[in-house]
């Protein structure tokens, strides 16, 4: 038996339609309303409900006959007298700082590289001057060897090279002679002798490097058959193992890679040590490079942080630090270290967090020399904030987007040629960012005042209304 198909009713395809849109509007609640609130305010001219809750405290402004205005509009030379910025609303997460000292510091054994001389020599020429910027493989210093004990060794490392050179030529003209006419045993005593050269020779090598001559400058004795002479001083590649003696291979018209130096980090000659013309000894400061391009900022964190800070470097959560003089916030530090003693004396715990620097300015002289300044200066004071605590789902302004009257704080919502006063909870703020509770107040999309908001709560306080141009909704 074959049952009779369901159709639908009318009634209950509308019942079902209504339920799809009740459903869909209650869904989108967060979207419509704030674009619904602003147009029948528009339409209407009536104050909105934030409006309606200010006006039940009483803390708006009356119209002539008591009506009650809670809004205010600003001309385009209004807006510019107070510098009045806009901004939309949105909800996000929010890290709740303390404030702790700091200031801008060198990283040990990274941002000061001291050029020292390998050997004793006079200072011939000097190629940098301080504040200029240079690059690993640029020329610094040419040093004129005078030690006798330098000249001494090289000498016999010569002699014994052409000793060697000697006995290779005797070797090859016996065997070339036919056998039988000179006796085997004389090539075998001449080669013999090379080989007593050769030890000698190794010997002599081991002595030159120990006097501060590198495998390079020796092997260029090997080739050339010259004494080395003077001595070519450049500067260094930074955080390179290979550079500890900071004077490149020292070679005569020897300069690193070109490519290598423009893709390095650039240094600055911090402080010149010697003067052409100075004698000096092996071991003797020349100068010292700064390498300025990441710096630590050091902060105190006092010890009832110190919990704080161990949750923040734990859980990766970035430093951001403001500098004294004011200026823009430097944001996204991460947390370096953390050290394991607190000074006895400022019970404070000293942490370091990673911080880029940039050159700010740079000048130029008339012969290519760059002078360059760098951002951020070792001893330059910060004020660091500490993450403590994150909230989510929060709407975060600027300070000086909130209005204070008392107990109360309000916000303005631009609505069309105006500005509306809301009242709002504020659950946090340090004088620079305030939290607003997610509550209704403020909807994600409203265009708010970001700043001059006090100014604004004093024009609404003070303002005057003519009764013709207010029953048009609009103020002057």
């Amino acid at each position: 038996m074959r049952l009779p198909k369901w159709v639908p009713s009318r009634r209950v395809l509308t019942f079902t339609a209504l339920v799809l849109i009740v459903g869909l509007g209650w869904l989108t609640f967060d979207f419509w309303r704030p674009f619904a609130r602003k147009g029948w305010s528009a339409i209407t001219g009536a104050p909105d409900g934030a409006t309606a809750q200010a006006d039940e405290h009483g803390t708006g402004s009356k119209k002539p006959g008591g009506a009650v205005v809670d809004w205010i509009q600003l001309s385009d030379q209004a807006r510019k007298n107070i510098g009045l910025k806009t901004g939309e609303v949105s909800v996000g997460a929010f890290t709740r700082t303390v404030n702790v000292p700091g200031i801008v510091a060198e990283r040990p054994g990274r941002t000061t590289i001291r050029v020292a001389a390998p050997l004793t020599g006079v200072v011939t020429d000097v190629f940098a001057e301080p504040g200029q910027t240079v690059k690993p493989g640029d020329l610094l210093f040419i040093l004129r060897l005078n030690r006798e004990e330098i000249v001494q060794a090289q000498i016999a490392y010569l002699q014994t090279l052409e000793a060697i050179d000697v006995e290779n030529k005797e070797i090859a003209r016996l065997e070339s002679i036919q056998a039988g006419v000179i006796a085997q045993k004389v090539v075998l005593e001449r080669k013999f002798e090379r080989q007593k050269l050769e030890a000698r020779r190794r010997a002599e090598q081991q002595a030159l490097l120990l006097l501060g001559l590198s495998q390079e400058q020796v092997d260029a004795i090997v080739e050339s058959r010259q004494l080395l002479q003077e001595f070519r001083i450049v500067a260094p590649m930074p955080h390179d193992e290979a550079a500890d003696d900071h004077v490149g291979n020292g070679l005569t018209g020897h300069t690193h890679d070109s490519s290598e130096s423009l893709s390095s980090p650039r240094l600055i000659l911090d402080e010149l040590s010697v003067q052409r013309g100075d004698a000096i000894a092996a071991g003797t400061t020349l100068c010292t490079l700064a390498d300025l391009s990441m710096l630590y900022l050091e902060g105190r964190a006092f010890e009832r942080d110190a919990d704080a800070l161990t949750q923040a470097a734990t859980k990766g959560w970035p430093v951001s630090a403001l500098p004294e003089e004011g200026g823009e916030i430097i944001g996204n530090l991460e947390i370096a270290h953390v050290e394991n003693r607190v000074d006895a004396e400022t019970r404070t715990l000293v942490f370091h967090a990673y911080l880029p620097n940039t050159i700010a300015h740079e000048t130029s002289s008339d012969d290519g020399r760059r002078f360059p300044t760098w951002r951020f200066k070792p001893g330059q004071r910060m004020r660091v904030r500490l993450p403590v605590e994150r909230w989510e789902d929060k709407v975060v302004l600027p300070a000086e987007a909130i209005a204070q009257e008392g107990p109360d704080r309000y916000v303005f919502v631009e609505n069309g040629p105006r500005f509306d006063r809301h009242p709002v909870h504020v659950e946090f703020a340090d004088g620079e960012r305030a939290v607003i509770a997610n509550d209704g107040s403020l909807f994600p999309g409203d265009v708010v005042a970001l700043n001059g908001a006090h100014q604004l709560l004093m024009a609404l306080k003070n303002q005057t209304v003519d009764p013709s141009v207010a029953a048009h909704g609009h103020m002057h």
